[in-house]
């Protein structure tokens, strides 16, 4: 429970050499924990096995042809 104490800092980015930077950037932790909370109901990912693997739906990120909005 310290580390709740405790400011997190997150200062390197070597990840966005390899698959690039997302869209608009990082999320800052208020919105990444918002939506870690919201849960599937905000971004609903299909039932495993009831979909060809292979297709691009809103569970990829948009960086992969996924994510919200991708009408997939």
């Amino acid at each position: 429970m310290e580390s709740l104490l405790h400011e997190v800092v997150c200062e390197e980015s070597d990840i966005d050499d390899l698959v690039g930077a997302p869209a608009g950037g990082a999320l800052g932790y208020d919105r990444a924990v918002t939506d870690a909370i919201a849960g599937d109901d905000a971004d609903p990912r299909p039932e495993p096995g009831t979909v060809d693997p292979a297709r691009v739906t809103a569970a990829d990120p948009e960086w992969a042809g996924g994510g919200r909005g991708s009408g997939s």
